[in-house]
């Protein structure tokens, strides 16, 4: 009886960890290591990120995954496999991501893809809340009609 009362007890903690983890993470992931990002510091951000990645990987949404996928882009200045991999990994989780469908889109755009791009942009468009964002989608996908009509 002891022993089970000691195992429910470890449990408990374990789980209050958790709980306090989730909520430290997501502090992290709102303010910290975004922050990294926007102050264009990406091997900070594609480290922060990773090392979120890897110790909670139960707590991770697509943002984290969208936003390593930007940094890693941003950092290497091309649609590497680390980029790619990320775009897919956000997507699945959340197809309606917007930083990765936009980036998605920007790749189908600098293969000459239109159509794709216009596809993926379009359902970012949708799908943001982000008025400058839906500026910028507007934008790119005024000059992939302007293309595909070349």
């Amino acid at each position: 009886m002891k022993n089970l009362s000691l195992i429910n007890i470890n449990k408990q903690i374990q789980d209050d960890k958790k709980i306090i983890l989730q909520g430290l993470l997501n502090k992290k992931q709102k303010y910290l290591v975004p922050k990294f990002f926007y102050d264009e510091k990406f091997n900070l951000a594609i480290e922060s990120f990773n090392f979120l990645i890897d110790k909670f990987p139960d707590l991770i949404d697509s943002s984290v995954h969208a936003f390593l996928a930007e940094s890693y882009y941003e950092l290497e200045g091309k649609f590497s496999a680390n980029v790619t991999n990320n775009i897919d990994k956000a997507l699945y989780m959340n197809p309606s991501d917007t930083r990765a469908l936009s980036l998605k889109g920007l790749n189908f755009f600098q293969q000459e893809n239109f159509e794709e791009a216009l596809k993926s942009w379009s359902i970012a468009l949708e799908n943001s809340t982000n008025n400058k964002e839906k500026e910028s989608l507007i934008i790119v996908m005024n000059l992939a009609l302007k293309k595909l009509k070349k």
